[in-house]
């Protein structure tokens, strides 16, 4: 007695190309696509690098954009110029009031010095004084470009022997 084929022995060997239909390759493919695009994001929101920001002249016969807009996109240049400047204001704000803690090893250095300070500020102000000598000095040094303590060498001319 010779028993019935079972469903998993008739069908076909999957993974090869080979045994299947073109309704089944499409169906294998389409699921493929599917799989690719669940964790593909696609970026609409194109924007610049502040720190790349390369500033071109126009043409001189060229109409200046900036003049020749119109009362209704006025309003549309003024936000985005807004947002220029805020953009390169962030760029030039420290990494402390860009972040809310150290980014990277460096920047733990010295990431509290301005409230540590405070807690550790000197008591007495010695600070340095200027005395005449030392102001006479920076003026002789600003005034003629060579220090006053300098001892100068008498160069002798042969053409006036």
């Amino acid at each position: 007695i010779r028993a019935a084929a079972s469903p998993a022995m008739t069908e076909k060997p999957s993974g090869s190309r080979k045994n299947m239909n073109q309704v089944e390759i499409n169906a294998q493919w389409e699921e493929a696509v599917k799989k690719e695009n669940r964790g593909r994001v696609l970026n609409e929101h194109f924007d610049f690098n502040p720190k790349k920001l390369l500033v071109i002249t126009d043409k001189p016969t060229s109409i200046n954009k900036l003049n020749a807009v119109s009362s209704s996109k006025g309003k549309d240049s003024q936000e985005s110029m807004d947002a220029l400047k805020k953009k390169l204001e962030i760029l030039t704000t420290i990494p402390k009031k860009k972040y809310p803690y150290p980014m990277t090893a460096a920047q733990e250095i010295g990431w509290d010095d301005d409230t540590m300070f405070q807690i550790h500020k000197p008591k007495y102000g010695f600070n340095r004084q200027t005395y005449a000598e030392t102001w006479f000095a920076n003026e002789y040094v600003t005034t003629f470009h060579k220090s006053p303590f300098a001892i100068e060498k008498n160069v002798v001319d042969p053409a006036k022997k």
